[in-house]
């Protein structure tokens, strides 16, 4: 046994059976780039070592066989960033907040709330991108306004479509037409189906997170029961939202004006809050939920119109009690132990705690 032992050990250095070492350096065999060194293959992830033993090891150095390169191995690090990352796209220029579109078009803080509450549907309608701003503040036209973010939207598909193929930019399109019939439903919740019937998450990643990359989506996740639950999809620019929605200025459904509000809204507090996320209890029960000054947690319930109910509130103050609560509505809410911030002014919720 000692000298079987020995033979095959003389195998793997490289020698014949049966010849001695006369001094000379054995020969090695070249191993492909990117392998292992031969000493080290006994340690390879693909070799068995609990079934096979070290009689396996050694068959492995007698035979000569030698892992074939990886095809990761191969590549250089460059490379693989490059496959890894897309490639830049044209994106959607940053849309500014609320306050500087009231400064753009001269308005102050000396406006009442009623001039500020058309201000803040102008600014859902508008969107807050600085082109179609501008476009607003020269003609107070909105087919002005929908031919720039017309423009900014086809430099956003023809980037897509030139990095990525025409499927893909279609898929694209298709997620950002789904948004506003989502957003306008009672689950605001992103449902893949809706897109195209028969679309899966695993179908969709790619152009979602491309979109994302873009600067065209921003998505809040959503909670229920401690657990993650999906996801909200919003339009980065609440004007590109009513644009892709397909209805002319002016024709809206109410559905369509309170879904903008909302995401106007949201897109506002995300700003301040990027930990924004969404808590539901049921298919009803909706509250946003942001860090407050203390270390608390703040549950914010939107309501576009001036009715307020405080009923999603109040589900979730029930289930965590400690923590503050907020209604962003039109008109004042007088509700004990709920605060009431107006829509303008909801990048300060914290602040407009009492």
């Amino acid at each position: 046994h000692h000298h079987r032992l020995r033979r095959l050990e003389g195998r793997a250095r490289g020698h014949r059976h049966g010849e001695q070492d006369n001094g000379r350096v054995p020969q090695q065999r070249p191993h492909a780039p990117g392998a292992r060194p031969p000493q080290d293959r006994g340690r390879m992830p693909g070799v068995h070592r609990r079934r096979q033993g070290l009689r396996s090891h050694l068959n492995l150095f007698t035979r000569g066989i030698r892992p074939r390169p990886s095809f990761f191995r191969l590549l250089s690090v460059a490379q693989l960033v490059q496959r890894s990352t897309p490639s830049p796209h044209r994106g959607i220029p940053g849309p500014m907040p609320f306050g500087e579109f009231a400064s753009r078009l001269g308005a102050g803080g000396s406006d009442g709330p009623a001039d500020m509450c058309t201000l803040f549907d102008e600014y859902a309608a508008v969107g807050g991108i600085p082109k179609a701003v501008d476009a607003w503040a020269e003609t107070r036209d909105i087919a002005s306004v929908d031919g720039v973010l017309s423009g900014i939207l086809d430099d956003l598909m023809e980037s897509i479509t030139d990095e990525r193929g025409e499927a893909f930019a279609t898929k694209c399109m298709g997620i950002l037409r789904s948004i506003p019939r989502q957003l306008s439903g009672n689950n605001r919740k992103f449902m893949y189906g809706s897109v195209s019937s028969g679309l899966r998450l695993r179908d969709l990643r790619g152009p979602l997170d491309a979109l994302e990359g873009s600067g065209a989506t921003v998505e809040i996740p959503i909670f229920s029961k401690g657990s993650r639950a999906g996801s909200i999809l919003l339009c980065s620019d609440t004007g590109l939202m009513r644009l892709l929605a397909g209805t002319s200025a002016g024709s809206e459904p109410e559905s369509l004006l309170d879904a903008m509000t909302v995401s106007a809204v949201l897109l506002e507090m995300r700003r301040v809050h990027p930990e924004l996320a969404c808590w539901r209890s049921g298919n009803r029960a909706e509250a946003f939920t942001i860090d407050g000054m203390d270390g608390s947690t703040v549950a914010v319930q939107i309501e576009p119109r001036s009715r307020a109910y405080a009923r999603s509130l109040r589900g979730y103050l029930e289930n965590h009690p400690g923590d503050g609560g907020v209604i962003v509505s039109p008109d004042p809410v007088d509700i004990p132990g709920i605060s009431w911030v107006p829509p303008w002014e909801a990048s300060s919720i914290r602040r407009g705690l009492r």
